[in-house]
């Protein structure tokens, strides 16, 4: 908050950025200023997360200054800040703390774009008194680099025996280039760790999906497989390796544990059907469709009849047989049954003395007309 009391001190009043330009250098320490650069370059790249305090606490020892920090610009409740990232010296206590974007000595150097020194720059920006330390004079340069603004670098002399000059601003400048350059490069890996990221969020939301609709997928066709009593068997002829599913396991009169091979999956086929088995191993030889019709005889005793299909594809795991299994006991036995009760039937025509039968369809079309009436009447 900018202050207004009866001495109405105005911004120019504490803002003197002309004062540096004629202001005499001190003679430059180079074999100092050289070593912390190095020193900060190297940090740059073995310990980034440190370089921040470290350039703080070279800014105090180069510029012979009391407190020296890193403002970065942040927002709270939708109002811009500057918040007191860094600080090394007298006002360390507070950092994290915070100033208004646009009522604060790093405000106005933002606005100018441009290095600006204070000089009680508490008079005007009351907010600075909380502190309760004499701000001498506060030396700011903006953090930019690319038109990407990051907020300020400062130093602060406590002292009114120490005043910055030209070789104070050119430090300075120094420092701001070195550390804009690394908050750039810290944004940019953020931004790509952010992007990576997203892209495996992404990612794994398409896998998540393509799971999800692949395992709908398959209960729906467990649904039909169980509806149709089917069994679902595969054979891989590169690698002679053979899987079945519980069902097909158990229509062949097998347990789910039991089954590993091909030539077990067929351990049971009834001994008079062992010869049809054989179109099994000409299907393979000749990477031909399969379909075959077979009995099997489970552990009680009972027999049933199964009816396989098999298809050869190429794959990328090989060539594979691709089959389903299905028991026809029912329709067997029917036709079996319906076979014995026609034999029956036209024994019984044949010995039926003196009469004649007669059946139709429900189009009153003959299917049958036998009988020695039949042969007696002309018929």
């Amino acid at each position: 908050m900018q202050k207004n009391n009866a001495e109405a001190v105005t911004l120019t009043d504490v803002l003197i950025s002309e004062a540096l330009s004629q202001r005499s250098p001190r003679t430059p320490d180079i074999q100092a200023e050289n070593q912390a650069l190095r020193s900060l370059v190297r940090q740059m790249v073995n310990a980034p997360e440190i370089v921040m305090q470290n350039l703080a606490e070279i800014a105090i020892d180069l510029c012979q200054a009391g407190t020296a920090g890193v403002s970065l610009l942040d927002t709270i409740n939708g109002e811009a800040v500057f918040r007191w990232s860094v600080l090394a010296g007298i006002l360390a206590p507070f950092v994290g703390q915070t100033t208004p974007r646009n009522s604060s000595p790093c405000g106005i150097c933002l606005d100018q774009k441009a290095p600006v020194l204070f000089a009680h720059p508490e008079r005007y920006f009351s907010d600075l008194q909380a502190a309760g330390v004499a701000i001498v004079e506060g030396l700011i340069l903006p953090l930019i680099a690319e038109d990407h603004i990051f907020g300020t670098i400062w130093v602060v002399s406590h002292d009114e025996q120490r005043h910055f000059d030209p070789e104070d601003l050119r430090i300075m400048t120094s420092l701001a280039d070195l550390m804009a350059a690394a908050l750039l490069l810290n944004q940019r890996q953020i931004q790509a760790v952010l992007e990576k990221n997203a892209q495996l969020e992404a990612e794994i939301t398409e896998r998540k999906l393509a799971e999800s609709q692949w395992q709908e997928t398959q209960r729906r066709l467990e649904f039909s497989l169980a509806g149709a009593s089917l069994g679902v068997w595969t054979y891989n002829v590169s690698t002679d390796e053979f899987w079945a599913d519980d069902r097909a396991k158990h229509l062949h009169g097998h347990e789910p544990h039991e089954v590993h091979t091909f030539a077990e999956a067929g351990a049971n086929i009834h001994p008079d059907d062992r010869d049809r088995a054989q179109a099994f191993t000409n299907a393979i030889q000749t990477r031909s469709k399969l379909q075959i019709e077979y009995r099997v005889i489970w552990r009680d005793g009972s027999v049933h009849w199964i009816a396989s299909y098999g298809e050869f594809m190429s794959t990328d795991q090989g060539e594979m047989f691709y089959g389903v299994v299905q028991e026809i006991s029912d329709r067997k036995f029917a036709a079996a049954a319906l076979r014995d009760s026609e034999a029956q039937l036209w024994a019984l025509i044949k010995n039926l003395p003196g009469g004649a039968v007669f059946i139709v369809d429900r189009d009153l079309r003959y299917r049958i007309a036998e009988g020695e009436a039949l042969y007696a009447a002309g018929f």
